[in-house]
């Protein structure tokens, strides 16, 4: 036995709504679509700045997963992101650069490492740090070249103990 209970309480929605509705809905998404066209450019520079620490910070997680490639596509695009802090740039830097160095060797870090240096609060020490790693991976001619633009920095940072130190590592060895 079949019942038919139900089927009168059910309402059926007239078709004349459903058409007002989408055409309604259409009307909207064009409205922004347009609104997007003429003045999208402003919207999206309304963004946070902290769209570089996102990349950053996806990054170190596919370094922390051993999917390094995949960091360093990320560190990168990171590094054509906007930043909120220069210290995550820099942090950035560092992270693509020794990724960079030890998939693709010291040529092709140094950009990097070189660009860390220079973001640095404390420029000096890095181009130190930088140098001394440098001698120690038997990378003495770009250790020199380091060591040439340390003395430039502490020149124009008016350090002369740092100075004569970068001087010092500048001079090839006898």
């Amino acid at each position: 036995m079949v019942s038919d209970v139900g089927c009168e309480s059910q309402r059926q929605v007239p078709v004349g709504l459903v058409f007002a509705l989408t055409g309604l809905l259409f009307v909207g998404f064009l409205g922004s679509v347009y609104a997007f066209a003429w003045r999208g450019e402003t919207w999206v520079d309304s963004l946070p700045d902290r769209i570089g620490e996102v990349h950053m910070d996806r990054g170190a997680r596919y370094e922390r997963a051993g999917e390094f490639a995949a960091a360093i596509d990320i560190y990168k695009q990171a590094l054509q992101a906007r930043f909120q802090s220069p210290g995550n740039r820099r942090a950035t830097l560092r992270r693509i650069g020794r990724l960079v160095r030890s998939r693709e060797g010291w040529e092709a870090a140094l950009p990097y490492l070189r660009e860390a240096c220079r973001l640095s609060a404390d420029p000096v020490s890095d181009y130190a740090a930088l140098h001394a790693r440098l001698l120690k991976a038997g990378q003495a001619g770009v250790a020199l070249e380091i060591a040439q633009e340390w003395s430039v920095v502490a020149e124009e940072l008016g350090s002369a103990a740092e100075q004569a130190r970068a001087k010092r590592a500048a001079t090839p060895a006898p």
